[in-house]
């Protein structure tokens, strides 16, 4: 495979929402001309790997599915390198602010575009977002469970936030007790299926941090807030743990 490894995600409130994410080195060996991947792979490599470094940033590739209709989707998020000025100058993100990730459509990689990006609660509070005091609540909430809380919005061609949305993820101390921990928080204040969040239970019997990475994503908008689990796989290792 191409990809180093692929993250799985899935709605566990009543939506029925169903993604893969596939992460990268960088965008520039291709996968076979009949995967899905390969089109959007070529279009990142010649638009993208081919006129600016990637190499020391998380990267990655969501593509559409029977639940995602649409243009795929790129991530670059800070990992050896930052998000610094000549990030936002060649994929033309407006925003002054310290970004934690970006996403865009692949189609307009290079075009100055609306995009997504995640940020800290410091940011938040600038931002004006009508969701701000839903998602400072959440912080409060998961502060024993989370070890690097991301917000994230949308964002116009401009650079000006939306108002339409507000994502919390909760990326987690890795442990079984602190899966628990959560799971029982989002049970007990979010309308989730348990019955599809139990079934991930098994997955934390002799869990080790470096089996496999895991966190949560609770989205605030006009409608019911929205909670999604992500978990890696394969190969059987935590991508994110770095210790």
């Amino acid at each position: 495979m191409n990809y180093s490894y692929k993250m799985f995600e899935k709605e566990i409130t009543n939506g029925n929402h169903v993604s893969y994410h596939f992460a990268y080195e960088y965008f520039d060996t291709l996968s076979p001309p009949n995967s899905k991947l390969y089109n959007y792979e070529k279009q990142l490599k010649e638009n993208v790997t081919n006129h600016f470094d990637l190499v020391g940033f998380q990267n990655a590739l969501t593509t559409p599915n029977t639940t995602v209709k649409g243009d795929a989707h790129f991530h670059v998020g800070i990992y050896k390198k930052m998000i610094d000025d000549n990030v936002k100058k060649f994929f033309h993100l407006k925003s002054n602010f310290l970004m934690v990730y970006f996403t865009k459509k692949v189609s307009n990689a290079t075009k100055p575009s609306p995009y997504k990006c995640g940020y800290t609660h410091e940011v938040l509070r600038t931002l004006k977002n009508p969701f701000e005091s839903e998602g400072l609540k959440l912080l409060e909430l998961f502060e024993k469970e989370t070890c690097h809380p991301i917000f994230a919005s949308n964002f116009n061609v401009d650079g000006n936030p939306e108002d339409d949305e507000l994502n919390f993820e909760i990326t987690p101390f890795y442990s079984t007790e602190n899966y628990f921990s959560l799971k029982k928080k989002i049970l007990d204040n979010f309308d989730v299926r348990k019955e599809i969040l139990d079934l991930y239970d098994k997955k934390f019997i002799n869990y080790k941090p470096t089996d496999f990475h895991f966190h949560f994503k609770i989205k605030f908008s006009k409608k019911d807030p929205v909670v999604k689990f992500y978990r890696t796989f394969p190969p059987p290792t935590n991508p994110y743990f770095f210790a």
